[in-house]
């Protein structure tokens, strides 16, 4: 799968170092098909996830499955949340404006 640049994302361990993770470009919607972003990466404890937009701003942010509830921080044009191993779902799908980020959790 080719890369998509419209974000960058990174995760780390509590007090850790940040790490690159790769942004794979896929195709949703099969309707009305657009490109979006899909990270994967296995953790074994929690993690904060930084997704920065890399053209324009953030106006906008929802975390699904919201009936998660989690909660998340913006900073400029980045969003910070924590990821935590005793969640439900293991993907979560990140909405900026109307651009959609699938992140997909692998917990190992």
């Amino acid at each position: 799968m080719p890369h998509n640049d419209d974000y960058t994302v990174k995760v780390r361990e509590a007090g850790g170092e940040w790490k690159d993770v790769f942004e794979y470009e896929v195709q949703v919607d099969m309707d009305r098909v657009q490109s979006a972003s899909m990270v994967q990466f296995d953790i074994g404890s929690p993690v904060e996830v930084m997704v920065k937009k890399n053209n324009g701003t953030i106006q906008d942010v929802k975390i699904r499955p919201l009936a998660i509830g989690i909660q998340h921080t913006v900073n400029h044009n980045a969003i910070f949340f924590l990821h935590s191993l005793d969640l439900n779902a293991c993907r979560l799908s990140l909405t900026v404006i109307v651009c959609i980020i699938f992140i997909c959790l692998l917990i190992l």
